[in-house]
């Protein structure tokens, strides 16, 4: 990474200049792993990682999730951005 892609931030102001959007998208994922049966084994918890993953990247590609989890379920390709 060069210095100037280090620093798009000060000219990019879209751009944040810290990580808390990405810590504040994990918090949900650190709460369910303390609850209990949610995912306090491997297999849950790589379910549950998934399933976030996925549906956090829906929403972030402006798509309504449960309709593009259906679709999905259905065999379809995981749709790309919306247009905005």
């Amino acid at each position: 990474m060069t210095t100037d892609a280090f620093c798009n931030f000060w000219s990019v102001r879209r751009i944040e200049p810290s990580n808390n959007c990405a810590e504040r998208g994990l918090h949900s994922a650190v709460i369910a792993r303390k609850v209990p049966h949610c995912s306090k084994n491997g297999c849950g918890a790589g379910t549950y990682e998934v399933m976030k993953s996925i549906t956090a990247t829906l929403s972030l590609r402006g798509h309504q999730v449960s309709r593009a989890l259906a679709s999905m379920i259905k065999g379809d390709p995981m749709p790309q951005p919306a247009a905005r």
